[in-house]
């Protein structure tokens, strides 16, 4: 519940708020409980400060760990999510073809699983890489 507080927190623009909440619902979330909500609150952790005021080498590492964790857990909607916001470090390091393919991995297994509104997030989040990369995808 506090994940999806603070996504709502960060997308009114909120990002101190939506910090608070993501860190709180982290410690509640020790790894040795649940690593994959764990890895996923580190994720959007990871994501606002460094992703979003542009310094993606910042947010790489907690991505890159949370991607594991989860998919060691076989955690496949959080490993789908990390995805999405791996999307934004590999296109900001110009890594355009390796940011594609991790979209169409989560857009392939929410599909799979009947996710119509995450299908959609990554067709959007497909077409905002097409302009730094210089393509229309």
């Amino acid at each position: 519940m506090l994940i999806q507080t603070g996504s709502g927190k960060y997308f009114a623009g909120r990002w101190q708020d939506a910090l608070d909440l993501y860190r709180r619902a982290r410690d509640l979330f020790p790894a040795h409980w649940d690593a994959p909500n764990a890895a996923i609150a580190d994720a959007n952790i990871a994501e606002i400060p460094p992703l979003d005021q542009g310094r993606p080498e910042d947010a790489e590492a907690s991505l890159r760990s949370a991607l594991r964790t989860c998919r060691a857990a076989r955690a496949l909607n959080d490993v789908a999510f990390a995805n999405f916001a791996s999307r934004r470090v590999l296109a900001r390091q110009g890594n355009y073809e390796q940011a594609y393919a991790v979209l169409d991995e989560a857009r392939a297994h929410f599909a799979s699983q009947g996710a119509r509104t995450e299908v959609v997030d990554a067709d959007a989040y497909r077409a905002e890489v097409a302009p730094a990369r210089g393509s229309a995808g």
